[in-house]
This record gives structure tokens, C-alpha cells and sequence, in this order.
């Protein structure tokens, strides 16, 4: 009986030394995941731009070709100035926090009243 016992108390103590590698490999390999998942969080964040820069972007770029092809339209008089001071609008809001945005407004403001000047000179003087 003695010779059973001594057999499970060696097998119950190789069992528990067992476990404690076991759930040292384990605590290792947790550390390695939380490892990795920060660097590739850090990743991501670094490589992939924000949504409202995505946007801005966008934006930034459609102000930049409708005040060129306001400049264009007006130049070659084939808009009215009251669409383009519409567009210019919509863009204000669309991009209200770019630079581009207030000054083609202006632009597109100062073209609508000059054409309205113009006009009103007409009219008032009499020539077509």
C-alpha cells in the first residue's frame, strides 16, 4: 500500500510541475499577443489617417478645381453669376474650416454684384 501511495504522491508532483510549465507557457504567450496587439494597433493608428482628414481632403481638393473653374466661367462669361455664387456657397459650408472656401464666396459675391451693377447702369441709362 505504501508502495501505491509513494506512486500517486510522484505522479500528483510531476502532475503540478506539469501545470506550472503549462501555465508558464501560457503566461508567455499571453504577454506576446498583448505585445502584438499594441504594436499593430500602433500601426494602424500611424498608417491609417483619420476619417475627418479623409474628408477635409476631399473637400479641400473640390474647392480647389470649383474655384478654378468659377475663375474660368467668369473669364469666358459662361455662367450666371447668381449659380456660381450659389456653388460658392455650398462649398462655404462644405468646407467651411478651408482657407480657399470664404475667399471664393467673396470672389463669387463680388462678381454677382458686379454683374448686377452693370445692370442696373443699364437699365437706368437706357441701353440694352
Amino acid at each position: 500500500m505504501d508502495k501505491k501511495l509513494g506512486g500517486l504522491e510522484k505522479s500528483a508532483q510531476l502532475a503540478a510541475t506539469a501545470q506550472q510549465e503549462l501555465q508558464r507557457q501560457l503566461d508567455a504567450l499571453g504577454q506576446q499577443v498583448t505585445t502584438y496587439r499594441t504594436v499593430q494597433l500602433a500601426r494602424t493608428l500611424c498608417l491609417t489617417p483619420a476619417p475627418n482628414m479623409i474628408v477635409s481632403s476631399v473637400n479641400h481638393q473640390l474647392v480647389r478645381r470649383s474655384v478654378t473653374g468659377m475663375l474660368r466661367a467668369t473669364a469666358r462669361g459662361r455662367c450666371r453669376p447668381a449659380a456660381l455664387l450659389r456653388a460658392a456657397e455650398q462649398l462655404m459650408i462644405d468646407a467651411a474650416g478651408y482657407w480657399l472656401s470664404p475667399a471664393q464666396l467673396a470672389l463669387a459675391a463680388w462678381v454677382d454684384d458686379s454683374q448686377e451693377t452693370r445692370r442696373a447702369r443699364r437699365a437706368r441709362s437706357g441701353a440694352p
